[in-house]
């Protein structure tokens, strides 16, 4: 897989997705049961996941701990949006 310059071979994109995972599983719980917006945090994190992991973290539990921070980031900067 080919994203943003960077390439994915099959066991990266394994461990990315345990990553993903278990990242949702913590943080899911932030988003109400609609299909919208369990699309839209799924969306964001996927994203902070991928970011992470461009950004040359390459171990599992940091790449984790990045995406869950951003997510916090967000709901935080979504408390105070207009």
């Amino acid at each position: 897989m080919r994203c943003d310059g960077i390439v994915l071979g099959p066991e990266q994109l394994n461990v990315l997705r345990g990553v993903f995972d278990a990242a949702w599983d913590e943080c899911s719980s932030d988003y109400d049961l609609s299909p919208t917006s369990i699309e839209i945090g799924r969306l964001r994190l996927a994203n902070a996941v991928l970011s992470a992991r461009q950004h040359g973290m390459g171990d599992a539990a940091t790449i984790k701990a990045v995406a869950l921070r951003r997510m916090a980031m967000w709901r935080h900067e979504s408390r105070f949006a207009l």
